[in-house]
């Protein structure tokens, strides 16, 4: 976190001083405090000359903006955000260059903490507070990914709290990651930030690679919300939310108290372990039952046959008796002795 102050490293480059030694972008916005900075550059709190009104400046990091495809990439990313209006959208009213190639962007400021300061002071946000703030997130996520825009630095400190005068909070979503290409950075991605985002508030801690369920951290977390962020946190893309829209209507579902629908979506889509190696047991165990239910169908048709059997062997009608053949004995007739022979030839 930055002091407030301008850092000496970047105010030469950044910045245009005026005779009065103020801090003046273009001769018409004044930088008052830093109020941030990251990866892509600073964010100042400043003022429009012109109307008096405190604005937010962008200042991003010149390297990050390299070559003329880059800076086209930008001015067009920014063109279609600040054509866009939504409550959950922090505005952007331009955008410019310095001299020295670093641009900037004004944009709206937007007075409240950010989510990463309530965190810190809060810890676990409760879980009714929190399913507000990310119903508007997927509000103003849903308005943009439309555009075919991602913002691709989604985390705690890119969304501000503000408190209206009724008591309610409104969420803003801004300091959009225009400097970063990624070509395989889409929706889904966008998800599992979100994902990531959603489970720190509510565990007080961001997710680990292979994170623990929210509720093994927080078990006032109903059941609902700890499927809908595990599904988003799923490893396979193609297992998280397709849109954010799809996202807010289960937790709008939730919000409502549709908890049914919210359980079946989860058996159906296998939420809580949504992975490849959960989809495997599933199969798996089918195939077990299936494997079980024919073994007892085939023991069941083999009792059948054998009692069958049994019963057939022990009914069956008594054979009849049948009568012995006898085969009476070859006459053969005896043999003439010598004397015989003698008295035959002697008669002769």
């Amino acid at each position: 976190m930055s002091d407030g102050k301008i850092p000496p490293s970047n105010r030469a480059r950044s910045t245009r001083t005026a005779g009065s030694g103020k801090q003046v972008l273009n001769e018409q916005w004044e930088l008052v405090e830093c109020v941030g900075q990251g990866k892509t550059g600073f964010v100042y709190k400043g003022v429009d000359l012109s109307t008096g009104k405190p604005i937010g400046v962008k200042i991003i990091r010149p390297e990050l903006v390299q070559g003329q495809a880059a800076l086209e990439r930008l001015q067009k990313e920014v063109e279609t955000i600040s054509n866009l209006s939504h409550s959950n959208l922090g505005q952007i009213y331009g955008y410019g260059g310095e001299s020295d190639g670093a641009p900037y962007l004004i944009m709206e400021f937007v007075e409240g903490p950010s989510l990463t300061s309530i965190i810190k002071s809060e810890g676990k946000l409760h879980h009714q507070r929190a399913l507000d703030i990310f119903i508007q997130i997927c509000s103003g996520l849903a308005c943009v990914h439309t555009s075919g825009i991602m913002h691709r630095d989604l985390r705690p400190s890119s969304v501000i709290v503000q408190r209206r005068e009724s008591g309610q909070e409104r969420i803003a979503i801004v300091d959009f990651g225009f400097a970063k290409s990624d070509p395989t950075y889409d929706v889904r991605s966008e998800i599992y930030s979100l994902g990531s985002l959603m489970y720190e508030a509510l565990t007080g801690i961001p997710p680990a690679k292979e994170p623990m369920p929210v509720r093994a951290r927080n078990t006032n977390v109903p059941e609902e919300i700890d499927n809908i962020i595990m599904k988003c946190l799923s490893p396979e893309p193609m297992l998280r939310y397709h849109s954010a829209s799809a996202l807010r209507q289960d937790l709008d579902s939730v919000k409502h108290g549709a908890l049914e629908s919210i359980r079946a979506k989860s058996a159906r889509s296998n939420a809580p372990a949504a992975d490849k190696n959960s989809l495997r047991n599933i199969e798996g165990d089918q195939q077990k039952r299936a494997m079980l239910v024919g073994s007892m169908l085939a023991a069941f048709v083999m009792i059948a046959a054998l009692i069958a059997g049994c019963a057939w062997f022990f009914t069956r009608p008594a054979a009849a008796p049948t009568e012995t053949q006898t085969t009476a004995p070859k006459q053969v007739a005896p043999q003439a002795t010598g004397a015989d022979e003698s008295s035959a030839e002697e008669s002769r």
